[in-house]
């Protein structure tokens, strides 16, 4: 199963029709190219923009591209709704009337034997103790981890699945992280301490660091465009995975 992927396109620091007031760094006009996409999937982990409406109004746009968009939602898709988070429904409603364009959290998705599921993950902090923001993050991190554990499970026994493909935004392993104080403790670490022989791949961003590593039997792949402030990647290019490759890496 073939697929291109991407993340933390953040389109706002990219593309002078999504620009708004942001305090988060410097903004140029460098649109993606979509013109040499190279599968009928994209997989696109996370981090759009910081406006909802944007990162909903996009994927609508792209969508011609591609045959199926399968999508998750990123931290800065909710920073519209600080210090609440948005809901799942609210993404999933977003796209009722749309075709073909899958909210993984909401929706698993099964192309020719490979399963498709995901969603953004979050991160412990310091237990949901401190201040409001952390508190309904940590709940929703608890509430992911259950919910992806509780899907692997019954796949791993669902003779229609073959492979599964995990998207989360949140890094799957702690040598991913960017910052130790607060990204280090996704509950999403916790999944590669039990086996799931169906997971071949691992699509996640947040980092904006680029990965193709093989590890545990799994492929980690991430592909961030990022901001112009710390990669700076004007030019930025859409990846294919075509299956189960990347450089060998012993993760363990």
């Amino acid at each position: 199963m073939q697929f291109d992927y991407v993340s933390d396109l953040h389109i706002d620091h990219w593309d002078k029709r999504f620009i708004t007031d942001t305090p988060y760094g410097e903004a140029k006009n460098y649109p993606m190219d979509w013109s040499n996409t190279r599968s009928d999937i994209l997989v696109v982990a996370g981090d759009i923009s910081d406006n909802i409406d944007n990162s909903v109004k996009y994927l609508r746009e792209i969508k011609k591209h591609y045959k199926k968009i399968l999508f998750i939602d990123g931290n800065h898709e909710h920073y519209c709704a600080k210090p609440s988070l948005l809901d799942h429904y609210y993404f999933s409603e977003a796209f009722r009337n749309t075709k073909d364009i899958h909210y993984l959290p909401k929706e698993d998705v099964i192309i020719e034997g490979t399963l498709f599921i995901g969603c953004c993950g979050w991160w412990d902090y310091d237990g949901g103790k401190s201040e409001i923001t952390h508190k309904n993050i940590y709940h929703r991190a608890k509430a992911d981890y259950d919910s992806l554990v509780e899907r692997l499970q019954k796949y791993e026994k669902d003779d229609k699945v073959k492979d599964i493909v995990i998207v989360t935004h949140t890094v799957p392993l702690p040598r991913f992280v960017r910052e130790k104080e607060t990204d280090h403790n996704s509950q999403m670490v916790k999944i590669n301490s039990v086996r799931y022989p169906k997971i071949s791949r691992w699509v996640f961003g947040h980092n904006h660091k680029s990965y193709n590593l093989i590890g545990f039997g799994i492929t980690y792949l991430s592909n961030p465009r990022g901001r112009p402030e710390d990669y700076d990647r004007e030019t930025y290019t859409i990846k294919t995975s075509k299956g189960k490759k990347g450089f060998i890496d012993l993760i363990q």
